[in-house]
């Protein structure tokens, strides 16, 4: 016989506004029941109704007390409702629990935001890791099945229902293995241009931060490009790389995956191709919204930097306190100096802070001159080329690889020296040097 299995790996696919029931033990005007709000606004739910537990007590069994889902139940008698929503990451048992009393599907906050990664994916990389993140949350499911089917309390479950969901999670595993090893493929392609980017003396600055902090609109306001921009959660799910447009160092910036609190290790996992962006660059820019309240912002910092600070010998990081533009300038102001303080003594890394407005383009050059600062093996030199009027491509390459700072004609050369105090990586000067040694003469200068 068949049988029903309420979570699906194809998640919704409906531009349909669906009407779901939340239930939740975390109180409306707290901050994780705001944000799960938010969720379900991007994804353009209908909240019919909320149910509230006040209980900090948790059923093994069904995470809500068993009478608390009676209630809802009842409820869903009546109410035309798509779904069903508990606010928390649940386990397969309590999901399985929950809707044999609910007889509807069952999303917990992991599969809010899978559904939201779903909508968002539009790169082949981001749709196979959405693909993975979807088929880990499914197997531990699926064997919750199989373990229901085996222990006799569900005897619809047995013979051809046990065979059909066994079959189902043999399919799941072997459609893991392979998109496991597509993105090792495109893991090592992207390896290699990273690898050439670097020769060619660019460096690489990755945004990182918080769902919705602002770090596509400071990607845009920094290479002077439109991308798009959605005050949603999780729109930016692959990566997204231009040049910083702010003085003539060849820097590239690259947008990121956003955190989130309480984001499980597998989903982790399955973005790590993506988060590598972040462990591979030259420099962090972690984006905050200064604009959300006190306790909210030492949330979303916190989180952030329990990611970030997991590698031990990573890039430097650069605070960036964005959407300035939202406050008064003193409240502003008062609101970074305090963060600051409280964090740093903490023991969080906020050396280098600044703050910003991407939308309406304040203090960007000071941002510019943050990350320039805080690029590791910089210096000022001089590049001679020697007998100018026939090299002159040297001159387009050197401005393409380096800050030319100044130049001028070179008066110990009689055959028309060009000298050009640049700004850049000391290792690539030498390298560029070395590869023109007939034509080009590295001098010294002060850093």
């Amino acid at each position: 016989m068949d049988i029903t299995i309420y979570t699906p790996i194809k998640p919704f696919e409906t531009s349909e506004e669906l009407s779901v029931v939340v239930a939740t033990q975390n109180r409306p005007d707290s901050v994780l029941f705001r944000e799960l709000a938010d969720l379900l606004d991007t994804l353009g739910y209908h909240v019919l109704k909320v149910f509230y537990q006040n209980s900090s007590k948790r059923n093994p069994r069904y995470f809500m007390g068993k009478g608390k889902l009676g209630e809802i139940a009842d409820y869903l008698k009546t109410a035309s409702a798509d779904l069903v929503i508990i606010d928390h990451n649940l386990k397969p048992i309590q999901i399985f629990n929950a809707q044999e009393i609910l007889r509807t599907d069952v999303f917990d906050r992991v599969r809010v935001i899978l559904e939201i990664f779903v909508r968002n994916a539009r790169s082949m990389e981001a749709k196979l890791q959405v693909e993975l993140a979807s088929l880990r949350y499914e197997i531990p499911l699926v064997r919750e099945w199989i373990h229901q089917s085996k222990t006799g309390e569900h005897p619809g479950f047995r013979t051809g229902g046990e065979f059909q969901v066994s079959q189902y999670l043999d399919g799941i595993n072997n459609r893991s293995r392979r998109i496991e090893e597509k993105l090792g493929r495109i893991k090592a392609a992207r390896q290699l241009r990273r690898e050439r980017k670097r020769g060619r003396g660019s460096y690489n600055v990755a945004l990182a931060g918080y769902t919705n902090a602002g770090k596509t609109s400071l990607l845009n306001a920094l290479s002077d490009e439109e991308g798009d921009v959605k005050d949603r959660f999780f729109t930016t799910l692959s990566t997204r790389t231009r040049r910083m447009n702010r003085g003539g160092l060849p820097i590239l910036i690259t947008d990121t995956i956003g955190f989130i609190q309480y984001m499980p290790p597998y989903l982790v996992q399955a973005f790590r191709s993506t988060l590598e962006e972040i462990f591979f660059s030259d420099v962090i820019v972690l984006v905050v919204d200064v604009s959300d309240d006190m306790k909210e912002i030492y949330r979303k910092m916190i989180t952030s930097f329990d990611i970030l600070l997991r590698e031990r010998d990573g890039p430097p990081i650069i605070c960036a306190f964005n959407k300035t533009d939202l406050l008064e300038r003193k409240e502003a102001e008062a609101k970074i100096h305090e963060i600051k303080t409280r964090l740093g003594e903490a023991g969080y890394p906020m050396e280098g802070s600044i703050h910003c407005s991407a939308s309406e383009g304040r203090n960007l050059e000071d941002m510019a001159d943050s990350i320039r600062n805080a690029l590791p093996d910089m210096a000022e030199l001089i590049l001679v080329v020697h007998d100018i009027v026939m090299h002159r491509s040297l001159e387009s390459e050197i401005r393409e690889r380096f800050e030319v700072l100044g130049a001028n004609s070179h008066d110990g050369n009689e055959n028309g020296g060009m000298a050009f105090r640049v700004r850049g990586s000391r290792i690539d000067m030498e390298r560029f040097a070395a590869e023109h040694a007939d034509r080009v003469e590295l001098l010294g200068g002060d850093r």
